[in-house]
């Protein structure tokens, strides 16, 4: 996403007991306009952007948005199927 006109930049390392992350949208200009937030949306099970008031956006950046959310969604849920299976065989040698 170099020839992108926006950044996404983490706005907080992950909390205690947060599982999920928070990504700032802003312009890569020497501006850095905030334009909104990606974060996890629950009810969706996804990541998902959420644009502040009165921003405007053109194809090129919301294809970079949607893949950036793609990318994240696929990645958070891979990494909690391994979490799960790990803890499942931790389970089944507890049980044994």
């Amino acid at each position: 996403m170099s020839d992108s006109y926006i950044q996404f930049t983490p706005v907080e390392a992950m909390k205690q007991g947060k599982k999920t992350a928070t990504w700032l949208v802003e312009t890569r200009d020497d501006k850095r306009e905030a334009l909104g937030v990606i974060k996890w949306y629950s009810s969706w099970r996804c990541y998902a952007f959420f644009p502040y008031a009165q921003t405007i956006f053109e194809c090129k950046c919301l294809a970079n948005i949607a893949e950036f959310c793609k990318t994240r969604t696929q990645t958070h849920l891979q990494l909690a199927r391994q979490r799960r299976d790990k803890a499942d065989g931790t389970r089944r040698k507890v049980a044994q």
